[in-house]
């Protein structure tokens, strides 16, 4: 059965601009004759209300810049803050095409891929494709100091907290934060920013933290035996406890380093306990059954000379 522009866009909740446009692009099926619009569609499909309000264009075209980039560096102020409620109820929402709809009712169709064709097949009620294109947190692999900044800024104004908030959730020091945000890491650490991300609800698929300067474990590890700041036996220990290694990674090298090579048992304990996290804590469990460390590696190092002579 064939229906005017305005049945249509009665019965569809759009503007008459909008149902023109649609039949224009040959996105619905419509003829035209005699300067007339005959639109034909399925009349089962029910009548949708809308429930909220139409974004004005400036909002419309945030919103699309966000689902494209993931970020609010593009918005300030009471744009951001409005952006980022948007983005919630977006993401909360069960049924996410039909929030689009309502964000861009009575609008022209946006141009172009991405976002815009998510929009376009939301309009279109292809609901499907956008269930299974729109995923506004996905987990990411976040493999450098500037990708850790940007993350966490963008996560705290979309959980919408002060920076006040988000690091006092973290259990860190508000100029720690801060330097979070701004370049990505404090010092050699990556706990610190796994709390922070954490904080404001990001769980990376995977986190590397590093200052740019800092080599990793196993080349500080040989760095430390080639200068003889090391026992020969060190090695042999970590390799033996992959727990303790994979637990070393996040703390102070050089502290550690410093305690195994030189120290006992309880200075060993005291620099871990700085990272506080609960892996080095499982590790150190094991390192407790060595009642003296220093005479465990010089007792490794004397075999080893042994077996060597």
């Amino acid at each position: 059965m064939g229906y005017s522009i305005r049945e249509f866009a009665n019965f569809r909740g759009i503007s008459e601009q909008r149902a023109r446009e649609l039949a224009r692009k040959g996105l619905i099926r419509a003829q035209k004759q005699a300067g007339t619009w005959t639109i034909t569609f399925d009349e089962s499909t029910p009548t949708e209300i809308p429930l909220r309000r139409p974004l004005s264009a400036q909002s419309q075209e945030d919103l699309l810049r966000y689902i494209n980039t993931l970020s609010f560096d593009h918005v300030a102020g009471h744009r951001r803050s409005r952006l980022a409620q948007r983005v919630r109820e977006l993401e909360h929402s069960s049924e996410k095409a039909r929030t689009l709809r309502d964000y861009f009712r009575n609008s022209p169709l946006p141009a172009g891929k991405g976002a815009a064709a998510t929009i376009r097949a939301a309009m279109l009620y292809q609901d499907t494709h956008v269930e299974g294109t729109l995923n506004l947190n996905p987990r990411v692999a976040l493999t450098s100091t500037r990708s850790v900044a940007s993350k966490l800024r963008n996560a705290r104004i979309l959980a919408g907290l002060s920076v006040t908030d988000a690091a006092a959730s973290a259990g860190l020091r508000l100029e720690e934060y801060c330097q979070l945000e701004r370049v990505g890491h404090i010092g050699d650490n990556n706990l610190k920013a796994i709390r922070a991300l954490a904080a404001v609800g990001v769980r990376p698929a995977k986190i590397t933290v590093e200052s740019g300067s800092r080599p990793d474990l196993q080349t500080q590890l040989q760095r430390s035996q080639a200068k003889g700041s090391l026992p020969g036996g060190f090695s042999a220990i970590t390799e033996s406890n992959a727990r303790i290694a994979a637990s070393l990674m996040s703390a102070n090298m050089s502290a550690i380093t410093d305690a195994m090579a030189s120290s006992s048992q309880a200075t060993i304990k005291a620099a871990l306990d700085t990272a506080s996290r609960p892996a080095v804590q499982a590790a150190l469990t094991s390192i407790q059954k060595v009642n003296n460390t220093a005479d465990t590696l010089k007792t490794i190092q004397k075999k080893e000379d042994l077996t060597n002579g």
